[in-house]
């Protein structure tokens, strides 16, 4: 038979360990890595809040740098603009979306710089997309 004091100490690192289980961030995948050696682009609420709340521009990891962005551009390329292409159709009426997004945006002189910033219009809409069906308002 354990004493008292082992018993209660045994009993309070149970509880931690329901309370660390139950309180595990829940990840929601935006994009599934082609690579099997990288992680996939997943987020927990507070990320996509903060995705939502101050734009891809503040500094996301995995998305910081173009060339990163080209990457998830290229391998998801399909899937961004289908979405990109729905989602300004749906909301703004616009079939050219591509036309939406750069006019008069004279900083995207390049196809990386495009492909850059479809890669973060994709992963903010759909951030708000994932906080949207979670019912948590931002």
């Amino acid at each position: 038979m354990l004493s008292c004091s082992v018993q209660l100490h045994v009993h309070l690192f149970i509880i931690q360990l329901i309370t660390h289980y139950n309180n595990t961030a829940i990840y929601h995948t935006i994009f599934e890595a082609q690579d099997p050696t990288c992680r996939d682009a997943a987020f927990d609420v507070d990320e996509l809040k903060d995705i939502v709340m101050h734009g891809m521009s503040a500094g996301v990891p995995m998305f910081i740098y173009t060339k990163d962005n080209v990457q998830w551009f290229n391998e998801n390329e399909d899937t961004i603009e289908e979405y990109l292409s729905d989602w300004y159709h749906d909301n703004f009426g616009e079939d050219n979306y591509i036309h939406a997004m750069t006019e008069g945006k004279p900083e995207l002189a390049s196809i990386d710089a495009l492909k850059q910033h479809m890669v973060w219009a994709y992963v903010e809409l759909k951030a708000w997309d994932i906080l949207n069906d979670l019912g948590i308002d931002v």
